[in-house]
């Protein structure tokens, strides 16, 4: 069971960025699950004992345990689907696999915040860094053989860095 916020733009609410991720995983991985979606501006008690910081997503196994952390999740996934023969999300060699880690490590530490701190405050320093953040994902899909950063298929680093890339295209028009 994956748990959500509440998707209602009518309501000033969207998706979370970072249950996208899980989403898409599981989506990708083609593993079936339920979808619970909560109002993160009134958690429910049961919520805040699995997840004690009150973030999504949140992933409930079928013998109750939790997973937390979208990363996380989408690792736990990984390992649980290639243990079972399943659709894969990392190449099978080692070093093509670190590589996907870093591309995803560099999503949360460089495009996420370059990007909301170029939306957020303007600037010619922003814009420099969301510039040259660009331009390194732009030369990474390259490298990587395209069309996606894990080559003919999507791969982790495809879904961690999907959510974000759609939110701050919108915002930024890029």
């Amino acid at each position: 069971r994956l748990v959500t916020n509440v998707r209602d733009p009518t309501a000033g609410q969207v998706g979370c960025p970072y249950a996208q991720r899980c989403w898409m995983a599981l989506e990708l991985k083609g593993m079936p699950y339920e979808r619970e979606e909560i109002d993160l501006r009134n958690k429910p008690e049961w919520f805040l004992r699995i997840s004690p910081l009150g973030r999504v997503p949140a992933l409930v196994t079928t013998d109750g345990r939790v997973v937390v952390e979208s990363t996380v999740i989408n690792e736990f996934l990984e390992d649980t689907t290639a243990a079972d023969g399943g659709r894969t999300l990392l190449p099978a060699d080692p070093w093509a696999r670190a590589q996907q880690r870093v591309l995803v490590h560099r999503v949360d530490s460089r495009f996420v915040p370059a990007g909301f701190k170029y939306l957020c405050y303007g600037g010619d320093a922003e814009e420099r860094a969301w510039q040259t953040e660009l331009a390194f994902w732009d030369r990474a899909l390259v490298e990587c053989g395209g069309p996606f950063f894990g080559g003919a298929e999507m791969g982790l680093a495809d879904v961690a860095l999907a959510p974000f890339a759609e939110r701050l295209e919108a915002a930024l028009s890029v």
